[in-house]
């Protein structure tokens, strides 16, 4: 049993903002400060150089996940609603939910707006990172629990990117909420 803290960022933005790009940044760091694998689902091959494990869509990618046995691990679910369209949780993936912190499982969730977020992954995301997204204000509000934060961050960085662009790589504004501490940071902003 492990008692490190663990992390679950769900990043929210339209294509080409700059979600995966700050996710291959991210990964990059913990490889570098951690031993264990990276899987990933990579539709877009952002991570195909440093991922240990590529997850296929199928009827059971979480069950094979987790039949791995993965310890100390990153899991990388770029555009998640590909390996899980329905709107009903899988039980894989919530066996993962349970499993997380147990296990060292950190993960980074990838899409496109809140209204794509499964309700029941809310109670375990600890930071939104918001990107420019045309989430509409019921997206947010049907979806997450905290909305008013979250549809003021969107508006602040959709306001932010209508000024002055969306980024050039590798420098993309973003904003990131922590979901426990309600601390909000702006980031190339």
């Amino acid at each position: 049993m492990s008692f490190r803290e663990t992390f679950f960022f769900m990043f929210l933005g339209h294509n080409r903002t700059g979600k995966s790009v700050t996710a291959r940044q991210l990964a990059e760091r913990w490889r570098e400060t951690h031993d264990g694998k990276i899987y990933a689902h990579d539709p877009q091959q952002r991570f195909h150089d440093i991922m240990d494990v590529k997850l296929v869509a199928g009827e059971a990618v979480f069950q094979e996940f987790l039949d791995d046995e993965p310890r100390e691990c990153l899991l990388i679910l770029d555009d998640y609603r590909m390996l899980h369209p329905s709107d009903r949780m899988d039980k894989g993936l919530l066996d993962i939910m349970n499993v997380r912190n147990e296990y060292c499982i950190d993960i980074i969730m990838i899409t496109h707006a809140p209204s794509l977020v499964l309700e029941r992954l809310t109670y375990y995301i600890t930071h939104y990172f918001v990107y420019f997204t045309q989430g509409t204000d019921k997206g947010f509000k049907e979806k997450i629990p905290n909305y008013v934060v979250l549809t003021a961050i969107r508006n602040v960085i959709n306001r932010y990117v209508k000024n002055n662009g969306k980024g050039v790589y590798p420098t993309f504004p973003y904003m990131i909420f922590n979901n426990e501490t309600e601390d909000v940071t702006k980031v190339n902003m």
